[in-house]
Parts: structure tokens; sequence; C-alpha cells
């Protein structure tokens, strides 16, 4: 079954229009991004006509807005439909109407980057690809390789050294060809993105100048508006490394109100880590582009981007244009709110929990009204940071032994509870 919506791509320099089936990552004329079309207008006058209501609650719900070809190549794992949790605890810590947390750590690998590689896979099996490769932190690079196997393909995954053990493991679970790389996530993403230049080797690049990749973070705006009832939060927080999260979230808005799904649009915040803050740095000190910075230390890991060149821009403007702003988290502050966490049920590694330090921070300094509605973007699971994890819980020594002791320890759990 074939995509009649999706038009081709154009590059957001220059202007210049590449067919569907283009198998490009940046602008051969200028060497910028590209963002994938579609016919929004046939689709408004068909949108109540496609069973979209009738369909799976994954990212392929809204597959006509999505830059596939051929539906019937579609490579999926079940990804998308993420529990959105309304939290009315946190609501009144806060001081605003409602808070909701849209849960991504139970996407099938664990992480956000489900929604984006799938799209990945699928154009990889369309163009003809044996061979899936990408640059990460980990939760990409884990993601590659889970649909890597599913397709029937290989994966080639780069990996900074600091890179958690359980990321690699995972990666390396499902069948990944792993290289590990000395230095920080930009210098392995500077060699990388050098080998995909040198077209020396047939692999599909899942990485971050993919245009077809950007499109699944889209489902964001989707899900968010369709869990609100059409429509969007005051706010949506969520975790930037990259920036793609945040450019296509509000891409994705934008298309539900070019359809006429939605009247309103949510401003954009950029949660960052206080040691690796490009895009909020650049933001707060009223730059047109992101530069570059030194990194520091942060177990906000997954997030730790401190080049996100041309994305960083665009996320960049998305943030200014939407009327949102860019926040820094310590990490002091993030362990706290990562414990809170778990204290409500979730369980999510410590940079995922940055979106909802980032609404506290917000509430601090006075952001925040009592009528607003904020959604905070959680990105993955709890089991992606064993070392922060061991490292702020401690299993018991203690091994209780024989029925007197057993009932000994009841007891004393009892008057703590009772005590609490």
């Amino acid at each position: 079954m074939k995509n009649q919506y999706f038009l081709g791509l154009k590059c957001i320099k220059c202007g210049k229009i590449y067919g569907p089936d283009s198998d490009l990552l940046l602008c051969p004329e200028c060497n910028n991004l590209l963002d994938p079309q579609y016919d929004y207008e046939r689709l408004k006058k068909d949108w109540n006509t496609l069973g979209i209501s009738e369909r799976p609650n994954d990212i392929w719900k809204f597959r006509e807005l999505l830059p596939v070809i051929d539906f019937d190549q579609i490579v999926t794992l079940g990804e998308g439909g993420a529990p959105f949790l309304k939290c009315p605890e946190f609501a009144k810590e806060l001081g605003i109407a409602e808070f909701y947390i849209l849960n991504d750590a139970s996407q099938p690998t664990g992480s956000l980057k489900d929604r984006s590689i799938a799209i990945t896979a699928t154009k990889a099996r369309e163009f003809g690809y044996q061979v899936l490769s990408c640059d990460s932190t980990g939760n990409k690079a884990a993601s590659t390789a889970g649909y890597a196997a599913r397709a029937g393909m290989q994966s080639i995954v780069f990996c900074p050294e600091e890179t958690p053990k359980q990321k690699l493991e995972q990666a390396l679970f499902y069948g990944a060809n792993l290289v590990r790389v000395a230095g920080h996530y930009s210098q392995v993403n500077a060699f990388y993105r050098e080998m995909v230049a040198s077209r020396r080797y047939h692999w599909y690049d899942c990485g971050t100048d993919n245009p077809f990749r950007y499109e699944g973070k889209k489902t964001y705006g989707y899900e968010i508006a369709v869990n609100l009832g059409l429509k969007a939060p005051d706010y949506l927080l969520q975790p930037a490394a990259g920036g793609m999260s945040i450019v296509k979230a509000w891409k994705g808005f934008k298309e539900f109100q070019a359809i006429g799904l939605i009247n309103h649009l949510p401003k954009l915040v950029a949660c960052q880590a206080e040691n690796c803050g490009p895009i909020a740095d650049a933001f707060s000190a009223g730059m047109d582009s992101v530069p570059g910075i030194d990194k520091g230390p942060t177990i906000a890991s997954a997030i730790a981007v401190s080049n996100p060149g041309l994305l960083g821009d665009e996320a960049l403007h998305a943030v200014r244009g939407s009327g949102g702003c860019g926040i820094k988290v310590s990490d002091e502050e993030l362990l706290r709110v990562w414990e809170r966490l778990g204290r409500a049920g979730i369980f999510c590694e410590p940079s995922s929990a940055i979106s909802v330090a980032s609404a506290y921070k917000m509430a601090e300094s006075h952001k925040l009204k009592p009528t607003d509605v904020l959604v905070a973007v959680v990105t993955g699971s709890g089991f992606k940071d064993g070392i922060t994890l061991s490292s702020n819980v401690e299993i018991p020594a203690a091994v209780v032994n024989g029925k007197e002791e057993f009932y000994s320890k009841l007891e004393e759990i009892q008057a703590r509870i009772s005590a609490h």
C-alpha cells in the first residue's frame, strides 16, 4: 500500500526540492538539513475518511504523516503509544492546573529512540540496504541494533567510552557490531560524520543528519494532542541532546494545526544539564545559532551533547518561535527529582528526569501560572543506567534466617511504615 501524501524532501536553507524516493542525508546543493514535505490540503480533506481512530495505538497510526512510500515495508516493534500519566500530586507541588508525564521509557528497546529508528529501518528496507549504522551516547545504539535485528539486517554502532555498560550490553544482545571510541560524544560524532561523508561503506546512516529519522519524533505532538482531547498543552518539556525531539514535536503540533485538528501550539522547553547545555545557553544569551561548548561532568550522559550542530540551531529557533525557554538543571537537582519520580512509580534513567526537574525550576522562577497545563516527556528506562542506580540504592546485606527472624524483620518494617 502506497503513501499518497508524502511529497519528498525540501532543503531548509536553499529550498531545493527532491523527490520522495531520494536516498539523501543532507542537501547536495548546500549541505544543509532536509525536511520531508506532505500534502496537508489533501490530508485535511481526507483525514476523517482514513480510519485513523480504529488503528493500533502506535506511531504508524499516523502513517500518512510519516515519510514512508510503501506501507508494506514498515519495520516495527510496536513503538509509540506511550503511557500518558496524569500526575495531580506534581501539579499541586508546581502550583499549576494539570501535569502529565508521557513515559517513553516504555518503548520496545526502553527509550524514545524507537520512534525515530523505526522510520530509519523502514527507509533502509525501502532503499535496499542490509546494514544500519549510527553514532550514539547509548540509547540510539541499542535501538538501531534492535530494529536491525527485527528487519533481518546487520548493525554497526559507535559509542563513547563513557557510555553506560547496560546500553552497550543491550546493543550487543541484539547482535550489534560495537565500536567504542575514546572521548565524549561530540568527538565520536565528528569521526562518524567523516566516515559517512566518505561513502566508503554501504551502510544506512541512522544518525543525526538522516531527514527521515527525524520524523518519528513528530508523533510526540500527535499523541499528546490526542491524549488531551485534540488540544496542545501550555508547555511541552523535553530532554534536549541534539534537539531533534524539540524540532519535530513542534512540527507535529504545527501539522495537526494545519490539518485543522488543534487550535493553538505549546510553548517548548529545552531541558539540559547545567554542565552541558549548549541550546539553553544560546537561548539565554539571545544567540541565533548554537555554538559548541566544553562538556563538563554530568550524570545526564544520554543528553550530554556539547555540539548539536545544525539541528541545535533548529531547536533554538523552535523554542524561541514557540515562546518557550531553555532550562538548565544541576546534577543535585536532577537526582532529587529522579528519586521523586521513583516514589511516584516511574522508573527512568536520570537523564530522562530532567524534563520534570525543569518544571520545578520553572515554578521556582515564577514562570508558571495556576491555569497552566504541562506535559513532560520521560525518555529512557531506569535500566539504562545501572551505575547511577546502584550508587543511589542499597540492597540489604542481612538475610533473615528462620521463622523468628522473618517475623522480627516484618515487625521492624511495620514500625517504620507506621512512623511514616
